[in-house]
């Protein structure tokens, strides 16, 4: 291993400390993020880690994801593991259809990790999508609870599945891919405008979407939001007119341009884009 691949190998062991599985399949699409994660596990695999077993899913919707599937396929003969290949045979003809494509990939995936007698499933996610992820629900108006963070672990189908590279970017794997002189595909959907997470990924000029609004937060169900209008503004509150009109303020209650490239049909602008 490298020295600069010690840190981020780190992070991914630290992920299974509390309880490291005897076996653990892995998901790789073929892209930089799994194939990075593929390279992290395989140096802990040599150095006592757990073995594993690699699955790709094709879901038939690309003519060049089955070429992917294949390198895939010769890059774990290279490192001497197992791969197979999934296959999506259901595919949507309308609806939303990467929402439709991420459940079958992991229905396939929980019944191929049940039949290899497989309890834990490593994926890619780095902190890249945890932020884009924000950025999507956020969009799409979720509340509190919608923008909770993408979690380490959860369970699906009897399976727990990882996200272990939640605290490492994108960019630093990828330096890490370069060194060892691995290559990885380029999905053209993960930089399509028409899906929301390449808007996110990409947030300006075209974020956040035609049409965003801000979430409205819940009112307590306690009676203090009455109280606080009966007592007035908390000791130290920066002073508020009222009324104020959206027009005149952000989400997070900064001033806003009549200009501004990013202020959506609301009124409302993305926090922070005045610089």
């Amino acid at each position: 291993m490298s020295h600069d691949a010690a840190p981020l190998s780190g992070a991914v062991r630290a992920h299974f400390a509390s309880a490291p599985p005897a076996r653990l399949g892995v998901a790789v699409s073929g892209g930089s993020d799994s194939v990075a994660l593929l390279h992290l596990l395989n140096d802990w695999r040599g150095a006592g880690g757990p073995d594993l077993r690699v699955a790709t899913v094709d879901h038939g919707l690309r003519p060049e994801a089955a070429d992917e599937a294949a390198q895939v396929s010769r890059l774990c003969g290279a490192l001497g593991l197992a791969h197979d290949t999934l296959h999506w045979a259901g595919q949507a003809t309308r609806g939303n259809l990467p929402d439709q494509a991420r459940r079958a990939r992991y229905r396939l995936l929980a019944g191929w990790a049940r039949r290899h007698g497989i309890a834990d499933v490593a994926i890619g996610h780095t902190e890249n999508d945890l932020a884009e992820t924000f950025l999507m629900r956020l969009a799409r108006g979720a509340g509190v609870d919608g923008l909770a963070a993408m979690r380490g672990h959860w369970q699906a189908d009897g399976i727990t599945f990882h996200r272990p590279m939640l605290a490492l970017g994108r960019e630093h794997l990828r330096d890490m891919l370069r060194a060892r002189g691995q290559g990885w595909a380029d999905d053209p959907t993960n930089t399509d405008p028409a899906y929301l997470r390449p808007q996110a990924r990409a947030p300006s000029p075209r974020w956040p979407p035609s049409g965003w609004t801000a979430p409205r937060s819940r009112p307590p169900r306690d009676g203090s939001r009455r109280r606080a209008r009966r007592s007035g503004p908390a000791p130290g509150a920066p002073h508020r007119t009222s009324p104020r009109s959206r027009a005149e303020t952000c989400c997070g209650g900064e001033a806003i341009s009549p200009t501004c490239p990013t202020r959506s049909p609301g009124g409302c602008c993305w926090r922070g884009s005045h610089g």
